[in-house]
């Protein structure tokens, strides 16, 4: 029975991880482009915390977290399953990475994390705590003006690689490195 529940888990984790992966890597690239260059020491990834705080950042941990859980359930079967568990994680993560199971289009993430700004505004205001709406309004607000500059581009989610070397502060650094 342990070895049934970590396989699903490893076969739940291979479904789950590249929509986390590329959730990740689309924040880190917004959060770049919405911070000026003069503040790069700063703010070493932007924005991205405060664009996946609450559940993007809680997904992209427990979705992590699976591989290890599943290994742990292997173990109690015993010490051999613990090993094809984890690589079997793996495996089925590569494996579900090239299939378009979850959507590899930028604009699908900017949508994600504006909605869930907005979400914040609404939770903001429903507790009346001004100053976090404001600023949460001001998030919400840039992320709808990237969102309009992405929308119908097909412009693919950019890899961890490319979120990491992106200019700080340049909006359309995907549209220019498209070309």
């Amino acid at each position: 029975m342990f070895l049934v529940i970590a396989l699903v888990i490893a076969f739940v984790y291979g479904m789950l991880q590249p929509f986390a992966t590329r959730l990740l890597d689309k924040s880190l690239w917004v959060g770049k482009a919405l911070v000026p260059d003069e503040f790069k020491s700063a703010y070493p990834t932007g924005l991205q915390n405060a664009l996946t705080t609450g559940w993007p950042s809680t997904y992209i941990f427990c979705v992590g977290m699976l591989p290890i859980l599943s290994a742990a359930f292997g173990f109690f079967y015993t010490w051999w399953a613990a090993i094809i568990c984890f690589f079997a994680s793996i495996i089925l993560n590569l494996i579900f990475s090239s299939t378009k199971i979850a959507p590899t289009k930028v604009e699908r993430y900017i949508a994600i994390l504006g909605s869930h700004a907005n979400n914040r505004v609404a939770n903001f205001k429903k507790n009346r705590d001004v100053v976090r709406a404001e600023a949460a309004e001001d998030l919400s607000e840039k992320i709808a003006e990237i969102l309009i500059i992405y929308i119908r581009t097909d412009v693919p989610v950019p890899t961890i690689k490319q979120a990491k070397s992106a200019p700080y502060g340049d909006k359309y650094y995907l549209l220019d490195s498209r070309t």
